[in-house]
């Protein structure tokens, strides 16, 4: 190995030697230290892993079973027909009555406080009041006075109502 200075780390020439006097400072060169070699460290026992672990780790990492198609679909269907039927039910239930030959149909007469109602001129009591009249395809109207106020409302009695005197 070519000496070296310690003190400016200039590299002499080639035929300088340990000791002598460094040409840039005049202090003497020494020679750098060995190179640096690891220890040769003989091969350890490999690791030894329990069997146990190394089949629960790969069972942890083994892809999830695919599912087979389910029944989602259905019951998806299935809560489609219920609905549609529970809507069919609701529709035929709150649909308005149609009477049939010889019967009657009911009109209910309702407002916020009592008041005298007349119906074609005729005095039909005082609200609520009920009454049944036959079918008919002809125009009636209802008559009374709130708040001072004349009201007149023209109604069919084709099928049962509600007439609300106090909804505007």
């Amino acid at each position: 190995m070519a000496p070296i200075c310690a003190n400016c780390g200039q590299v002499p020439g080639a035929d300088a030697t340990a000791g002598s006097p460094c040409a840039g400072c005049g202090k003497p060169l020494t020679l750098p230290d060995a190179a640096f070699e690891a220890p040769v460290v003989a091969a350890a026992k490999p690791l030894e892993v329990d069997g146990a672990w190394e089949a629960e780790r790969a069972a942890k990492q083994a892809p999830a079973p695919v599912k087979p198609p389910g029944r989602g679909g259905r019951a998806i269907v299935a809560a489609l027909i219920v609905a549609a039927a529970a809507a069919g039910g609701i529709f035929y239930a709150t649909r308005p009555s149609e009477p049939s030959q010889g019967s009657t149909v009911v009109i209910k007469i309702l407002s916020a406080y009592p008041v005298e109602v007349r119906i074609d001129g005729h005095s039909a009591g005082s609200t609520p009041v009920t009454f049944r009249i036959g079918p008919s395809s002809t125009k009636h109207t209802l008559t009374t006075t709130i708040d001072g106020t004349a009201v007149a409302r023209d109604f069919v009695a084709d099928h049962n109502k509600v007439i609300d005197l106090s909804a505007k």
